[in-house]
This record gives C-alpha cells, structure tokens and sequence, in this order.
C-alpha cells in the first residue's frame, strides 16, 4: 500500500474544462473572461481549433492577482 500525498502534477499547457477545475469557476466563466475581458483573464493560446492555457504564463497571472495585506 503505497503513501503518495504528492500533489497531482499540473499539465504544462491546460484545457479549458483543467483550468475551471483548478481555478474552481466554470468552463463559462473562462469562456466569457477570454472574449469579454481581453486583458483580465488568464493568458491563452491558440492553435488551429486547440486552445489552451500555458501553466507558466497562469502562474504569473495567478501571482499578479493576488492580494497581500499591506504591513503597517
């Protein structure tokens, strides 16, 4: 019997339906973020019919959203 806790690894480019899993918000929600709010959304890319979101440039989003409390 095996004790793996390891985290699940995270694709290097994720889909759609991975990104709403990891982010916990709707395949919509990606959806209307790329065609509504260009600048806001996570990064993406292209490829014929293939759309897919580069992990590196995710967690460089991720970490420019993010909020820290300012220290007095």
């Amino acid at each position: 019997m095996s004790n793996d806790t390891s985290a699940p690894t995270v694709p290097e480019f994720l889909t759609v339906i991975e990104l709403a899993a990891y982010l916990n918000v709707s395949a919509n929600t990606l959806n209307h973020w790329r065609k509504e709010h260009i600048d806001s959304g996570p990064p993406w890319v292209k490829n014929g019919k293939m759309l897919r979101y580069p992990r590196k440039e995710l967690d460089a989003w991720l970490e420019q959203k993010m909020h820290r409390p300012s220290v007095a």
